[in-house]
């Protein structure tokens, strides 16, 4: 079970590295290309609004359902058969919510068209999610493997024949495509849980259930929908503070940077869902956090601060390949938003190990607070510096939730400190920033230059000791037993 579990989560992380930045850089960075940054803004700032009330359509569910189906698994027709007219109930109020939001912003109707599409693909996605939290249950995790990535790949091929067919494309047309996809990879999920039930569903209202599920998931879900606001609503903001043309240019100059830290995150949220289980297991036999904690920590900072650092120094030539249209002002947003992807990876570990301690009120109380501060800083720096001052206030919001997390922490969790560790980390960044200060005047390529820096970058952090291939062995030994 255990080498299967290994294999299976193997195969989960690599598949999702492989497909989702290759449709990152391989759809979504040519559609914005082809549409210009206004229309693409505006696409921007309608799907972070409908990804940030995404959190209803879920509302812990997914979490509660899979440990439920994995304790008992005789439960899945019946919990079926509750569960899914409860999502359609919330699918409802969802729509709902959205576009009570969109009046409130003040989206024009062509807006609104966008939205019920954009908002319907959330409803298909959280259903395929619903499906993939019963295969997990069943530990069918291959099954939930494949439908991880399907929507991707078939939105890959949908959108890929398009381009190459006609080599234009519209955010409507984009957008038709995205719902196509979904709605295929929903019906894949269907067709597993489908062979999972071979005496069919037991279709019911069972309320004492959904006042369980209600009271066991909404400090998460209400966890959730806090941190989505702290880092999707920016775009939202730069469309309804700046007059529409402005604001919807300025959400697609910000969308270009953010796509990128969206690709960069891809590896910390992967590296938490990793960590999760692992916390919650130590935690619940009274062993000691301290290493895990410490060397993930160590891990994930030398990582981000590696691309951050290097790649703000080679922010120039790597926005001049991607976006041809790119500014000055592009430029300026990603040295930003590079340096926030540094917060942002050290609030996966320490929240996630928040999370595993149980802390949730704690938590909420942070990130409810974080996000009134983001509100804040975003109304008076997009007001004086439109998408730079959208950028400026996610990378303080980041910072600030950082330390937050890192100071209840060691506060709660009793994490043992080191000045040493500490010196060698700030030894570290300033190394790398002379690596890549040097690395920048080489006589080779850009790309083969930033390559070089972020190399050495790493050498170097191994050569302080912050993390070398032993610590790792003896971790993943530790695990296994």
């Amino acid at each position: 079970m255990q080498k299967n579990f290994l294999a299976n989560i193997s195969f989960l992380i690599l598949a999702n590295l492989l497909v989702k930045p290759l449709y990152i850089f391989g759809i979504e960075l040519v559609v914005q290309n082809k549409v210009g940054e206004s229309e693409y803004g505006f696409y921007f700032a309608l799907f972070n609004l409908a990804l940030v009330g995404q959190i209803f359509l879920d509302f812990g569910i997914n979490n509660f359902n899979s440990r439920a189906i994995a304790q008992q698994p005789q439960l899945l027709p019946n919990y079926v058969g509750v569960i899914i007219p409860f999502k359609i109930v919330l699918s409802i109020s969802y729509l709902m919510l959205c576009y009570a939001f969109a009046a409130f912003i003040g989206y024009p109707a062509e807006q609104w068209y966008w939205l019920f599409f954009i908002a319907l693909i959330q409803i298909i996605a959280s259903f395929s999610l619903y499906i993939r939290s019963n295969l997990q249950g069943l530990h069918h995790f291959r099954q939930d493997s494949y439908l991880s990535i399907a929507d991707r790949i078939c939105l890959l091929l949908l959108a890929g024949t398009w381009l190459a067919y006609t080599n234009n494309i519209n955010i409507r047309q984009f957008i038709y495509l995205q719902t196509i996809a979904y709605t295929l990879a929903a019906f894949w999920g269907a067709y597993y849980l489908y062979r999972s039930l071979p005496n069919g569903i037991t279709w019911h209202f069972d309320r004492v259930l959904v006042q369980k599920i209600a009271r066991q998931t909404y400090p998460f879900a209400l966890l959730s929908l806090f941190i989505a606001g702290n880092s999707r609503l920016e775009s939202v903001w730069l469309t309804y503070w700046l007059p529409t043309s402005v604001g919807a240019y300025e959400a697609g100059m910000y969308a270009q940077s953010y796509r990128l830290l969206d690709a960069a995150n891809m590896i910390a949220v992967l590296f938490a869902t990793v960590l999760m289980p692992t916390f919650s297991r130590l935690l619940h036999q009274g062993e000691s956090i301290n290493r895990l904690t410490g060397f993930s920590g160590r891990l994930l900072f030398v990582g981000a601060s590696t691309l951050s650092i290097c790649s703000c120094f080679f922010a120039q030539p790597i926005l001049q390949t991607l976006y041809p249209h790119s500014t000055s002002d592009s430029v300026t947003i990603f040295y930003y938003l590079s340096l926030s992807f540094i917060a942002t990876s050290s609030c996966y570990v320490y929240g996630t190990l928040l999370t595993a301690k149980g802390m949730i009120r704690a938590l909420n109380g942070i990130a409810g607070g974080i996000l009134l501060f983001n509100l804040l800083a975003d109304y008076l720096l997009i007001n004086h510096n439109g998408a730079i001052g959208a950028a400026q206030a996610a990378c303080l919001t980041q910072v600030i939730a950082a330390l937050a997390y890192l100071t209840l922490s060691l506060k709660t969790c009793h994490l043992s400190t080191s000045w040493q560790q500490t010196f060698r980390l700030v030894a570290f960044v300033i190394g790398t920033i002379i690596i890549a200060y040097l690395c920048l005047h080489l006589p080779y390529f850009w790309a083969v230059s930033w390559l070089v820096a972020i190399f050495f970058s790493l050498l170097w952090s191994v050569l302080l000791g912050l993390w070398n291939w032993h610590t790792i062995i003896n971790i993943l030994k530790s695990e296994q037993s």
